[in-house]
């Protein structure tokens, strides 16, 4: 199973067997510590590890200023340039993912880096490098196609007609951000199971099921139509639903809805 760098954690320790609480540490060869010739605290950076790529970092950034923040444990902390303040922070603003990180003194070749964490203080050049995990390819799985219906009314004898507000469902609900290359590859995937799913059905409920069909790729909401419903006359108001998975992780989703004077058989 593929792990991806969640965030990276700054420990800082007044002596130096805080070192040997977590071997999890970044290491350049022997030397973790941050603070390496600066006579502060001895500080080390400890990478959290996840297998869900939506909480995976994307970068690792080095900020290093005058003023105090609450970016994190300050990896100078006690040193000599006790003046400035540095942390550590990853982002995940893209989809782009790390699944390799390493404390180094060279920068190596095809690796991201951060800038020298000893920007501006003197001592031994440092960097976090990084490397990003393949681009995903997500798959639609596992695709399911149902019918549900909202309303119906049979017809019979009754004279008459009144307004019927009927909630309907809209869009998709997901755990991801529904994206074009969702939006795309679930369009592409839905064609198969529709033609199964009104396979048995006449001609017309296979016009209106497929008309049915039209998904809103968008995230799920709901709303109220009103019908007017004739009591002498059969209505059955159906929308169409669709449950599956996007790589690993579950959708469901609601199509258009529509109306017809003929119960469909589930299918």
């Amino acid at each position: 199973m593929v792990r991806y760098l969640e965030k990276l954690v700054v420990h800082a320790f007044p002596d130096s067997h805080g070192q040997k609480k977590n071997s999890s540490y970044l290491a350049d060869g022997k030397y973790g510590d941050l603070n390496k010739g600066m006579k502060g605290h001895w500080t080390y950076i400890q990478p959290v590890w996840t297998t869900h790529r939506k909480d995976a970092a994307s970068y690792v950034h080095v900020h290093i200023g005058g003023k105090q923040s609450g970016k994190g444990q300050d990896y100078a902390k006690g040193c000599r340039c006790s003046h400035e303040y540095r942390y550590i922070t990853v982002s995940k603003k893209s989809n782009k993912k790390i699944e390799q990180v390493k404390l180094v003194e060279k920068q190596i070749p095809g690796w991201q880096h951060t800038r020298d964490l000893n920007e501006g203080r003197g001592g031994r050049y440092l960097y976090i490098a990084y490397r990003f995990a393949p681009d995903e390819v997500k798959k639609v799985q596992d695709l399911k196609m149902s019918l549900k219906l909202l309303f119906a009314n049979t017809g019979g004898k009754q004279k008459g007609e009144y307004k019927k507000e009927v909630t309907v469902n809209r869009g998709f609900k997901a755990g991801f951000e529904i994206s074009t290359e969702f939006e795309v590859t679930t369009e592409a995937s839905i064609s198969g199971p529709i033609k199964v799913f009104t396979g048995s059905l006449s001609a017309k409920m296979r016009a209106a099921v497929s008309a049915g069909a039209n998904f809103s790729y968008e995230k799920h909401t709901k709303f109220t139509e009103t019908f007017t419903v004739n009591l002498s006359h059969p209505m059955y108001i159906y929308q169409m639903a669709v449950t599956g998975k996007w790589g690993n992780e579950a959708f469901s989703g609601t199509g258009g809805f529509f109306i017809t004077d003929e119960v469909i058989a589930e299918q």
